[in-house]
């Protein structure tokens, strides 16, 4: 499975109240993105802890042996006597799985992100954004649990001067049946505009150079930001790469995987198009892909769709 979990709230805001003057509109754009106050911020009103009831639930309904998962973040509050709090989402949705009875472990985890900046409700906001690959307890046999950043970034213009925003991938080594693979998650730049395209092509090109760079079967799964045809999503076919849903779906159904609209509170809402994707390279074939989310309880359990592929050894 691969699934975007969602931070919570689009960060826009930040990015412009960061790129104008200066940055005094900071701490209003903070305050309205992640407030546990009143009136509630954006994270707060997209309310993790219920949605990951929800997402628990696919999870024990699809029980994949390994979980790619993207924007598995860690927010938290620093005031101004240093007290913090926390709110990790990746931890509230193992204890609802635990809660549940599913055995799942960690594999490996990163960073790819972690920014405090001053919120207008009187302390500091901040936020790590992290890349997670979780197993089943009594899955696969995991070994060599890898992470890394990429240089290719989105540049931001900032009073600060230009940041990038940061990218990266996880990757960990598996055994099935006898048959060892690289598996990755990633979760690559919006290419929106120019700058986000070529920062795109530039991270897809680095996880060929990267991680992928193998010669053992290797199996991608993520939040890739580029939709079948685009030049990112090419860029890595041209590694020798397939995608699993049109493996598994030949008919040509679009599976659509983004985006659910802000507060995520519409059941009637409808996904748009497929760039949440599951690809494998070698002898590895998929017999069955498919989408999942679902609405409830009065949430959609994330901006996005995740992905379930079943995958098996091509046999010689």
């Amino acid at each position: 499975m691969t699934r975007n979990l969602f931070l919570g709230a689009d960060l826009t805001p930040i990015y412009r109240a960061l790129g104008t003057g200066g940055g005094e509109a900071v701490p209003d754009a903070v305050a309205g993105i992640f407030n546990p106050g009143k009136p509630p911020g954006a994270v707060q009103q997209t309310d993790f802890a219920r949605r990951a009831r929800g997402l628990a639930e696919e999870i024990e309904v699809a029980r994949p042996d390994l979980i790619a998962l993207q924007e598995a973040a860690a927010w938290r509050t620093r005031s101004g006597d240093g007290e913090l709090t926390v709110d990790d989402h990746l931890a509230v949705l193992e204890r609802e799985l635990e809660r549940r009875g599913l055995g799942y472990r960690r594999l490996v985890t990163a960073d790819v992100g972690d920014v405090e900046l001053p919120s207008a409700a009187g302390f500091n906001v901040g936020l790590i954004n992290r890349l997670a690959i979780l197993a089943r307890s009594d899955g696969p046999r995991a070994a060599d649990p890898r992470s890394g950043s990429f240089a290719g970034l989105l540049p931001i213009p900032t009073p600060l001067g230009v940041v990038g925003l940061a990218r990266g991938w996880v990757s960990v080594e598996v055994e099935f049946a006898g048959t060892a693979l690289r598996f990755i998650t990633t979760h690559l730049e919006v290419a929106s505009s120019p700058a986000g395209r070529e920062a795109q092509l530039a991270q897809a090109q680095e996880l060929l150079d990267g991680p992928a760079a193998t010669a053992q079967p290797v199996v991608i799964a993520g939040d890739f930001n580029a939709r079948p045809g685009s030049a990112g999503y090419e860029r890595i076919r041209a590694g020798g790469f397939e995608d699993a849903w049109t493996i598994a779906n030949p008919d040509g159904s679009e599976g659509l995987t983004c985006c659910h609209r802000l507060p995520l509170d519409d059941p009637g809402d409808r996904l748009r198009t497929r760039i949440d994707l599951i690809l494998v390279r070698g002898p590895i074939t998929a017999s069955e892909t498919f989408v999942v989310g679902e609405f409830g309880p009065g949430l959609w359990s994330s901006d996005h769709a995740g992905v379930v592929a079943r995958l098996q050894p091509m046999r010689r």
